[in-house]
């Protein structure tokens, strides 16, 4: 069994607590809630490393976008469904 987390802190750092994103969605004893809003933010740094990498600022690290949008879709994110990108624009912030 996994040990337990800062849940509060992994909302706010996610990749500090999980190697991948796939971990936060099968980490034990974490609500659907917990897991969306920690893939949220994870999602949030990436885009903020894309920006960073075309502004060459970047480290070459690997962001996770492409997984952690997927399983944002996969644990049913409301703003990830079909539908969601009708509501308004987006940068590349994903706002």
């Amino acid at each position: 069994m996994a040990s337990a987390i800062d849940v509060k802190a992994a909302k706010v750092n996610p990749s500090k607590f999980f190697k991948t994103p796939s971990e936060v969605a099968t980490y034990p004893g974490l609500s659907l809630e917990d897991k969306i809003a920690i893939l949220r933010q994870w999602e949030t740094d990436a885009r903020l490393m894309a920006v960073a990498d075309e502004e060459s600022m970047g480290g070459g690290e690997n962001s996770h976008l492409g997984s952690v949008t997927q399983l944002l879709i996969t644990l049913g994110d409301e703003n990830k469904l079909p539908d969601a990108d009708k509501k308004g624009t987006h940068s590349k912030l994903g706002g």
